[in-house]
C-alpha cells in the first residue's frame, strides 16, 4: 500500500482508532498501519469489535504518502521517519513541530481526543459510519478524556460521543473491561509502568521523557522505593536529559508529579502554583494531564 495512516510509536487507543476510522472514511485510498506495539486496552477494544489489528509497518521503501494522526512531535516517531511524505496531520497536542512537515495540511485543535476530530470529518462529509467504527471512536474519546473528567475535555468531545452513540452505543461491558485494564496497570513493575505510556519532548532543558499513569490508585506508586532510581534509568534508556512522571488517580481525582531534574520540576510546580513537598513531589487535588498541565510549560 503506497498511502498509509499511522500514529506515534507504540500508539494508544486514540491514535489507533483514528487510523482505522480514517482508513474506512478514505477507503480504498489509504490503509491503517501501526508503528511499534499496541497496548492491552487497544487490543481489548479491537477484539471486542472484531476489528483486525492494523499491520505493523517496519519498511518505508514502498510508502509514498503518509497521514499522521494524534501527534506531530518528531521525537515520538521512529528514526528515519520520512516526514517529507506526510501530507495530512490530525492532532490535538501542543508543542508539536509543524515545520518538520513542509508538505502537510495540519489540523491541530484543542479537544480531548483526536477521535473527536475524526468523527467530525465523517459528519461534515455526510458519510454513513459503520457501527463498529462508531463504537471504536466512542471508546477512544472516553479513554482519552478519562470519561470526560480530564481537563482537556471539550464540549466537542461530548457532542461527538453523543452523535456516535446514536449510531451504536458503546456496550458498558466493554467500558468495564477498559476500566479494569487501568486498575491492573498499577500492579506492573516500575520499569514496565514507566514505559507503558511515555513520550519524548524537546525542552529548554534538553530532551525530556514524560511518563503518565492514569489509573485508580495511581498515587500508591509514590511509595515504591525503586521509583526515582527507575526514573533515572528510564531517562538514560530513552537517551534523554531527564524524566518526568505524572501520576493520576482517576478515582480520587488527584495527581502527583515527579522529575529527575530539579529545574524541570520547579517549572512545573510554578506553572501549577503548587509547592514541591519534602519528598520532591508536586501534588494536586485534581486530574492533571501531560498535554495540558506539563508540556505547555516545559517544551521549547
Amino acid at each position: 500500500m503506497n498511502a498509509i495512516i499511522v500514529s506515534y510509536f507504540n500508539p494508544d487507543l486514540d491514535g489507533v482508532a483514528c487510523s482505522i476510522a480514517l482508513a474506512a472514511l478514505e477507503y480504498p485510498a489509504l490503509a491503517a498501519r501501526v508503528l511499534g506495539n499496541l497496548d492491552r486496552e487497544t487490543r481489548l477494544v479491537l477484539d471486542t469489535l472484531d476489528l483486525p489489528i492494523p499491520l505493523t509497518l517496519t519498511d518505508w521503501s514502498n510508502v509514498e504518502v503518509i497521514w499522521l494522526v494524534d501527534t506531530h512531535h518528531p521525537k515520538q516517531l521512529p528514526a528515519g521517519f520520512p516526514a517529507h511524505l506526510v501530507t495530512q496531520i490530525i492532532d490535538h497536542h501542543p508543542g508539536g513541530s509543524p515545520e518538520t512537515y513542509p508538505h502537510a495540511e495540519i489540523q491541530n485543535e484543542a479537544v480531548g481526543a483526536a477521535a473527536t476530530l475524526v468523527a467530525e470529518r465523517f459528519e461534515r462529509r455526510s458519510v454513513n459510519m459503520p457501527a463498529e467504527i462508531a463504537v471504536l471512536l466512542q471508546a477512544a474519546i472516553l479513554s482519552n478524556t478519562l470519561e470526560f473528567s480530564a481537563p482537556a475535555t471539550s464540549n466537542r468531545d461530548r457532542r461527538a460521543n453523543e452523535s456516535l452513540a446514536r449510531i451504536r452505543p458503546l456496550d458498558l461491558r466493554l467500558l468495564d473491561g477498559m476500566r479494569q485494564i487501568r486498575r491492573e496497570k498499577v500492579l506492573l513493575a516500575t520499569d514496565v509502568l514507566l514505559n507503558s505510556d511515555a513520550k519524548v519532548f524537546e525542552t529548554r532543558h534538553g530532551q525530556v521523557v514524560i511518563a503518565q499513569v492514569e489509573a485508580p490508585g495511581a498515587l500508591q506508586i509514590l511509595s515504591r522505593p525503586d521509583l526515582i532510581p527507575a526514573m533515572r534509568q528510564f531517562a538514560a534508556s530513552r537517551n534523554t536529559a531527564s524524566a518526568v512522571l505524572n501520576l493520576v488517580d482517576t478515582e480520587a481525582g488527584k495527581s502527583a508529579v515527579l522529575a529527575t531534574d530539579e529545574q524541570v520540576l520547579g517549572i512545573i510546580a510554578s506553572a501549577l502554583r503548587s509547592p514541591i513537598d519534602a519528598r520532591a513531589v508536586v501534588k494536586m487535588d485534581r486530574i492533571l494531564q501531560r498535554k495540558t498541565d506539563i508540556i505547555p510549560f516545559i517544551v521549547s
